[in-house]
């Protein structure tokens, strides 16, 4: 047996039409569908029915009879003082309706969703429950589906390139609900993209109109974005080219370079995090650089300045509509955001999004197009984003080797002799990067300096971040930027670290001992630690607990904030229980305590 409600009620029983000629009987069994296996009670049919003039029970049961010969006396049962309509869900269209809207929902593919969609939307006829008053509320209800319907099923085949098919069906359901302004929207941009630019924006003027004549309020955010699109579509698509300057002397870095070729074929953002200063800038824009001709419609890049005070998403949005040729940016995130995802739907451009903060910040810019690719750098670990199948590539310093070749390549000429100075300063220098790169521009712009030189006034550890320094070049600041960035007991612990031998493991146990807490907030303080990228995560011990080191210049920075910040007192106490745990004694031997 079959039940139709998605228009006028229609029963087929055995495949023949079944007609109830009585009103008040299309009725009752519009609110038995409506509770379908659900127990409907005698006063709520009859208060549904007859409204607030209710018949006798005697009258009810009568009406009620005639259905039950109509649909089968086993289709309505006798529950207390209450009728209960038995179905199954797949004999009522409604309940197909709202299963396939469901599954159209949970697809992943574009066009298996549009299909889903139409299918669900085909089940209509025309209103509700069409002529029957008792089920005023399902109705209204279901049609809400219906329309919320249309427009993610016209978002679908817009996605698909498909918007004459879009306008066509949405046509009829903007007529007949003028002020719903997600469906003109849908309808606007349609009109738009199928070359019929004209209608989009008398379509837009035509519901601003309304709604400010009968609801007396201005077109919300999405028809508000689809206007300005319209209004901008005819201006042939700039071809953004935002790259920073390519990094000199790029040295090193082939497995990192590989696994950014690697995430492009799969479609990922990729990810660079690193501590301040190891390079994931330079890495950044030297892959972007090499890999710009693959993206024909633009290069968009933003520095978020996670150190200096972080960009919000709305303001990099505006300046890469902007930069795309918008010239009215919507107001509010979401509608830059919707905005900025449909002007990238069909275009190949990468975004370098340098110096991210968090997840938070970089997800609304996003583009969520196929043909895009986006590079993100920044201290955090950014769980929120791999989790989201974003690849991750973590910086470690240059090996000795290449250090010493960046150094090469970055002083000029410099003599065969100096090749021991090189590789001392090298050292000294951690392998670091920027260390590196200070390091070379003091040699390259005090010509009466050797590299031997450098190394020797850098041997000394208490001076050793003042030498590192070289105009808004400096290892110090960029070290203090992430020590700024955490909370007043990461600071003590951080500070308290420092004042160990670098063979030393920063652990959860060890960071009882030093700063008497519990285990559990040891572990956190550490994490949020290694977050910042202050500490590096070495591995994970038998039990699971993470276990860290000190890049050296970190330690020398954290050993000056320590001499600064924390008394002497418990600066000695600290190091002394640590010391005389079981696990610095065994790293006592050849090494020397940075206490100071």
């Amino acid at each position: 047996m079959e039940f139709g409600v998605l228009g006028e009620l229609a029963i087929v029983r055995d495949g023949s039409a079944v007609a109830l000629t009585s009103a008040k009987q299309r009725n009752i069994l519009a609110v038995l569908l409506s509770r379908a296996n659900r127990a409907t009670p005698d006063g709520r049919l009859a208060e549904a029915v007859w409204g607030q003039a209710p018949p006798s029970p005697a009258t009810v049961r009568w009406h009620v009879h005639h259905v039950r010969q109509a649909i089968g006396d086993d289709r309505v049962a006798r529950r207390g003082e209450a009728y209960l309509l038995l179905l199954d869900p797949a004999e009522l269209d409604a309940a197909r309706f709202e299963r396939l809207l469901t599954r159209a929902r949970a697809e992943a593919s574009p066009e298996a969703a549009a299909a889903t969609y139409g299918e669900a939307l085909a089940l209509w006829r025309g209103e509700a429950y069409a002529g029957l008053h008792a089920v005023s509320c399902e109705a209204a209800r279901l049609e809400e589906l219906r329309l919320a319907a249309a427009e993610e099923r016209a978002e679908k085949l817009l996605a698909l390139d498909r918007p004459a098919e879009a306008a066509a069906e949405l046509a009829p359901l903007v007529a007949a609900q003028p002020l719903r302004e997600r469906l003109r929207a849908a309808h606007l941009l349609a009109l738009h993209r199928s070359g019929r630019r004209a209608e989009a924006l008398s379509s837009y003027r035509e519901g601003r109109s309304r709604l400010v004549a009968e609801l007396g309020v201005e077109p919300g955010r999405h028809l508000r974005a689809a206007h300005a699109q319209a209004l901008d579509g005819d201006q042939p698509p700039p071809h953004p080219a935002q790259l920073p300057q390519d990094v000199a002397a790029f040295t090193g870095r082939r497995l990192e370079l590989a696994a950014l070729d690697r995430s492009l074929e799969t479609g990922a953002t990729a990810v660079i995090t690193g501590p301040a200063g190891i390079g994931k800038t330079g890495l950044a824009l030297r892959w972007a650089h090499a890999r710009a001709a693959r993206f024909p419609d633009g290069q968009l890049a933003a520095d978020l300045r996670a150190r200096t005070g972080p960009l919000p998403p709305a303001e990099v949005l505006a300046r890469f509509l902007r930069a795309l040729g918008v010239t009215r940016v919507p107001d509010g995130l979401d509608e830059r955001a919707a905005l900025y995802r449909t002007l990238l739907r069909r275009r190949r451009v990468l975004l370098v999004l340098d110096d991210a903060a968090c997840a938070a910040q970089v997800r609304p810019l996003l583009p969520g197009a196929p043909g895009c690719r986006v590079l993100v750098t920044g201290r955090g670990r950014f769980e929120g984003l791999v989790g989201e199948g974003a690849s991750s590539t973590r910086l470690d310093v240059l090996p000795s080797d290449q250090a010493v070749n960046l150094l090469r390549r970055l002083v000029p000429s410099p003599p065969a002799r100096e090749d021991e100075g090189l590789k001392q300063l090298a050292q000294l220098c951690d392998g670091l990067p920027l260390a590196l790169r200070i390091a070379a521009a003091r040699l390259a712009t005090r010509p009466g300096w050797t590299a031997g030189l450098l190394a020797g006034r850098m041997r000394a550890e208490h001076s050793r971040l003042d030498e590192l320094r070289a105009g808004d070049l400096d290892v110090r600041a960029a070290i203090a930027s992430g020590y700024d960035a955490v909370g007043e007991r990461e600071r003590l612990l951080f500070c308290l670290l420092g004042l160990l031998p670098a063979a030393v493991e920063c652990t959860p146990w060890l960071a009882t001992v030093m700063l008497g807490a519990g285990i559990e907030e040891a572990g956190g303080l550490l994490d949020r630690l290694a977050d910042e990228q202050l500490l590096r995560h070495e591995r994970a011990d038998e039990q699971g607990w993470e276990r860290y080191r000190m890049y050296h210049l970190v330690r020398l920075f954290a050993a000056e904030r320590a001499a600064a910040e924390v008394p002497a007192r418990l600066r000695e106490q600290a190091v002394a229980r640590a010391m005389a745990s079981p696990m610095g004694r065994r790293r006592t031997i050849s090494s020397k305590l940075c206490v100071v």
